[in-house]
């Protein structure tokens, strides 16, 4: 039983980071991973994850090179 109840906590805090990624872009598109992990409380590590989580579901896209560019949040 312990197994499911981690699950379904994982799966609900992945939720609410993934949510909480996207309203921080969509007001900053130039934010840098650094600048996510502060706002959130995170490692850069951790955010890195989520955001390559986010674009293999095609809901992030990275516009331009690192430095200059931006992100851009897909509407569905």
């Amino acid at each position: 039983m312990p197994e499911k109840t981690t699950e379904k906590t994982t799966e609900k805090t992945t939720e609410k980071t993934t949510e909480r990624i996207l309203c921080i872009i969509k007001n900053n598109p130039r934010v840098t991973y650094r600048e996510l992990a502060e706002a959130l409380a995170m490692s850069e590590d951790g955010i890195y994850w989520s955001v390559k989580q986010l674009r293999k579901q095609v809901l992030l896209h990275r516009i331009g090179g690192r430095k200059e560019g931006y992100w851009q949040v897909q509407t569905q």
